[in-house]
């Protein structure tokens, strides 16, 4: 099976895997032109779908970011979801209703990773949004961190 996200491209920005296996797992998906988040690459098992809507499959991130008290993961349904896809964006704001309810929280923050991965500190282009929670804390403790910005070594991705 061949996937890409339009024909040309790069599908991950391995640099930014520190985890060993998952590094591997996306060289190998790259090799194959795999995206795991494309319809073809889910039903291969990569991912485990909590719920979907029309424009988004919804996961717990795998691996969950340290420090977080919930992640989920939300998906487009296409590789890179268009201006025309109409609704897109509401569902966005459903998806953060359920993980506040469904989590018990007070709170969220969502992050978008759409576009080139050297921009967006991304480790895969297909378009995604994150949806995470810290635990509750006191000050100085340690929280989670997201990275966003330029990332050099994914360059032209």
């Amino acid at each position: 099976m061949t996937m890409t996200r339009d024909g040309r491209g790069t599908l991950y920005c391995t640099e930014r895997i520190t985890a060993p296996e998952r590094r591997a797992l996306y060289r190998k998906l790259e090799q194959e032109r795999v995206c795991q988040f494309c319809p073809e690459g889910i039903e291969l098992g990569y991912v485990n779908i909590l719920f979907e809507l029309q424009h988004w499959y919804v996961t717990k991130n795998d691996p969950q970011y340290g420090g977080t008290f919930a992640h989920w993961t939300a998906i487009s349904k296409k590789h890179h979801i268009g201006q025309n896809d109409v609704g897109a964006g509401d569902e966005l704001f459903e998806i953060q209703r359920r993980f506040v309810q469904d989590n018990g929280v007070d709170a969220v923050c969502m992050v978008q990773r759409r576009g080139n991965m050297s921009r967006t500190c991304a480790s895969m282009s297909h378009d995604h949004v994150h949806f995470a929670v810290a635990h509750e804390g006191k000050l100085g403790d340690k929280t989670f961190q997201m990275d966003l910005g330029y990332w050099p070594k994914c360059e032209g991705l």
